[in-house]
């Protein structure tokens, strides 16, 4: 599979993909890419995965049309607009969701489940700590005193809860954590 990779919802109820060169339309044979997204969700993002299970497993018999179902659902729910700021898929595989425009925002009952789903936890207890430590207004170099570990080191956890977490700034990382922070006691 060629990435990055940009999504794009049509009308028409179909959805458009394209690596920056060649754009195809997104069908149940298009393995490559339906296997390599219906991987990603099922792993990251379990919530959404099980609502999508549920709402199409009348189709779980025929497993590619299943699988397509879901990874459709989950593109024009996340990544169905056409921007250019950033491909939904970067070259390193990783997902930049999207707020989509939905007519049914605030009413859909799996709103920030299908849509804006929440990646699963899989952060290690320093990158917790260091998070934590991070929402509490500490700076790189206070956590790296605290915890008695370098900055590069601290810098260096900062990204990997980053890429963990599919954002772009600790803000957003910090904002998740506050989010959380219960589920976590």
């Amino acid at each position: 599979m060629k990435f990055p990779i940009e999504f794009m919802g049509q009308n028409n109820g179909s959805v458009l993909f394209t690596n920056g060169q060649d754009a195809d339309v997104l069908t149940p044979d298009k393995n490559d890419v339906i296997d390599m997204l219906f991987s990603k969700i099922e792993e990251d993002f379990p919530e959404a995965f099980a609502a999508m299970a549920d709402i199409y497993h009348a189709s779980e018999r025929n497993l590619s049309w299943f699988k397509y179902t879901v990874v459709k659902r989950f593109i024009k729910c996340n990544f169905g607009r056409n921007d250019i700021h950033e491909y939904d898929i970067e070259a390193d595989g990783k997902l930049n969701l999207e707020r989509v425009d939905c007519p049914l925002r605030g009413e859909c009952r799996y709103e920030n489940i299908i849509c804006m789903p929440k990646k699963k936890n899989s952060l290690s207890a320093r990158e917790m700590e260091i998070v934590a430590l991070s929402a509490t207004g500490k700076t790189g170099v206070e956590i790296a005193e605290t915890l008695c570990i370098s900055v590069w080191t601290v810098n260096a956890h900062i990204k990997n809860i980053l890429g963990k977490l599919n954002s772009h700034s600790i803000k957003q990382a910090i904002t998740w954590y506050n989010e959380n922070k219960d589920s976590f006691k």
